[in-house]
C-alpha cells in the first residue's frame, strides 16, 4: 500500500520516501486500509511524526536552497548595487559620508565587536561541482607549484560612513524556524555581514526573495547608521524607508533603461 504517513504531504517533502512495515496494525473491515481508529495505528503515527521531525526539517532546508536560483541571486546583487549607489552618492546621505571624529570612534567601537558564534574562513568555489552550494576551504600552499584556478570577477560592495569604506554582503542562511528573520555582524576588517533566515516563515511565503533580502539589508544598515550617532535621521524607520525609497527608484530607472 502506497501512503504518506508521519508528515503532511507538501512539495518540500517530496524527497522523503521509503518503506515502513506496520504488520502489527490491524486492517479495516474491507481490508483496503489500516484501521485508523485502532490504538496501534495512532501509536504508529505518533512515533513516526516524532522520528521524522529532523528529516522534515532537512527536506525543507534543501527545498528552500534549490529555490534560490541564479536569477534570484543576480536580481539580489542588482538591488544591493543600487543600495551602495544610493548611500555613496545620494544627497540625503551626504552627512553620513562626511568624516566626523565622533562617528569614527563609534565605527571603530562597532567593528571591534567579538564575532558571535562562528569563525570566518576563506572559501572558494570549485571549478566543477554537482552541488551549487558546495564549497571548499583554502588550504595553505604546499611547496609544489599550484595550478592557477579559474576566477570570476565579483563586485565588492561598500558604503561610506564618516569617510571610511565599509564593505557589506548578504547571504541566506539557516537559523531555524524559531530563529530571527535576519542577523547582521560587523567584523574587524570593516565588513558588514547580513543574513536572512531561510527557515523563517516569511521567507517561505514571500514571492520576491530578492526584495526580501533588500528589505533586510536596508533595515540592518539603517540600524548601523543610527548606532553611529548621526542625527540626520530621527528614527531607524525613517532611515530605512529613505534607503528603500531611493534604491527602488534607481531600480525602476535601471529597468526602464534596459
Amino acid at each position: 500500500m502506497l501512503r504518506k504517513i508521519g508528515f503532511t504531504p507538501h512539495p518540500t517533502m517530496r524527497r522523503i520516501y521509503g518503506a515502513i512495515h506496520l504488520d502489527h496494525v490491524p486492517w479495516n473491515f474491507n481490508k483496503l486500509d489500516f484501521d485508523k481508529e485502532s490504538e496501534e495505528y495512532e501509536e504508529a503515527i505518533e512515533t513516526l511524526e516524532n522520528e521524522l521531525t529532523e528529516l522534515r526539517k532537512m527536506a525543507r532546508q534543501k527545498s528552500t536552497e534549490e529555490k534560490l536560483s541564479s536569477n534570484i541571486e543576480e536580481k539580489k546583487e542588482l538591488f544591493l548595487e543600487k543600495v551602495a549607489e544610493v548611500l555613496n552618492n545620494a544627497e540625503e546621505f551626504k552627512d553620513l559620508r562626511t568624516p566626523k571624529e565622533k562617528i569614527k570612534q563609534q565605527i571603530t567601537k562597532l567593528t571591534n565587536k567579538e564575532p558571535e558564534g562562528y569563525d570566518l574562513i576563506s572559501i572558494e568555489k570549485r571549478n566543477e561541482r554537482t552541488n551549487k552550494n558546495e564549497y571548499k576551504v583554502n588550504l595553505p600552499e604546499s611547496e609544489r607549484t599550484r595550478i592557477p584556478k579559474k576566477t570570476q570577477q565579483k563586485k565588492r560592495l561598500y558604503i561610506t560612513i564618516s569617510g571610511q569604506k565599509i564593505n557589506f554582503k548578504h547571504e541566506f542562511q539557516h537559523f531555524g524556524s524559531a530563529g530571527t528573520s535576519k542577523e547582521y555582524h560587523i567584523r574587524e576588517n570593516n565588513l558588514i555581514e547580513i543574513y536572512s533566515n531561510y527557515d523563517f516563515p516569511a521567507y517561505m511565503v514571500t514571492e520576491d526573495k530578492a526584495f526580501y533580502a533588500l528589505s533586510h539589508v536596508a533595515e540592518c544598515i539603517s540600524s548601523i547608521i543610527m548606532e553611529t550617532g548621526d542625527a540626520q535621521f530621527k528614527t531607524m524607520d525613517e532611515c530605512r524607508d529613505k534607503i528603500l525609497r531611493l534604491t527602488c527608484e534607481k531600480i525602476e530607472q535601471f529597468r526602464e533603461k534596459y
